[in-house]
C-alpha cells in the first residue's frame, strides 16, 4: 500500500458484494479524514456531502469501486455510477427490473455504495454502539472476557474499515461462529 501509495480495500473475490460495499463506505468515512466522534457529531447531511466529494473528486476511486461490480448510488437517490457489470441486482434471466423505491432500497441495502443521507444516519447507528460497548468495558479491565477492547477500538484515532465491517457483521448479521 505504501509502496503505490494506495490503499487495498476490497477486491472482486472478496465476499459478497455486501462486504465491499460496507468496506469502501467505511473508507469514505475515514478517506473524509474523521474519527468516530466526528462521525457522531456531524450531520448525516455533511457525511454524504463528503463521502460524495470523494467519489467525485477521485476517479481512481471510483473506478475501482465500480470495477468490481459495485454500484455507486449518489446522494439524490436517483443517479448511480455503475461498470458494464454490477454484482446487485443478482442476474435471474430478465435484464429489466423495476426501479421502485423499494428495490433501490434493497439493491443499495445488498450491493451498492450508498451515498444518501439515510445510509450515512444509519453509519452513525452503528458507530454509536461501538462507542458505547466500548465505554462500557471498565477502563481498567484487563481480562480476555472481551474480544475486543478498550486498546483494540482505540490504537489509533482513525476509522478502520475492516474493523468496523468486522463488528458489523457480528452485530448485524450475527457472524459469530463461537458457541455462547
Amino acid at each position: 500500500q505504501e509502496e503505490h501509495q494506495s490503499d487495498s480495500v476490497a477486491f472482486e473475490l472478496l465476499g459478497p458484494p455486501r462486504l465491499s460495499k460496507l468496506l469502501y463506505e467505511a473508507y469514505l468515512l475515514k478517506r473524509c479524514k474523521f474519527t468516530i466522534d466526528e462521525v457522531l457529531n456531524h450531520s448525516p447531511a455533511f457525511l454524504a456531502s463528503c463521502a460524495q466529494e470523494q467519489i467525485k473528486t477521485d476517479a481512481a476511486l471510483r473506478s475501482e469501486i465500480i470495477s468490481i461490480g459495485i454500484p455507486i448510488l449518489m446522494s439524490d437517490g436517483k443517479t448511480l455510477l455503475r461498470g458494464p457489470e454490477m454484482k446487485i441486482p443478482a442476474y435471474r434471466g430478465t435484464n429489466e427490473l423495476p426501479v421502485t423505491p423499494e428495490n433501490i432500497d434493497k439493491w443499495a441495502y445488498e450491493g451498492w455504495v450508498d451515498l444518501r443521507e439515510q445510509n450515512f444516519k444509519l453509519w452513525q447507528e452503528r458507530l454509536k454502539k461501538i462507542k458505547e460497548e466500548v465505554e462500557s468495558i471498565p477502563p481498567d479491565d484487563t481480562s480476555s472476557q472481551y474480544d475486543r477492547d478498550r486498546e483494540y477500538w482505540m490504537e489509533t484515532r482513525e476509522i478502520e474499515p475492516g474493523k468496523i465491517v468486522g463488528w458489523l457483521f457480528l452485530a448485524e448479521e450475527q457472524g459469530s461462529r463461537m458457541k455462547e
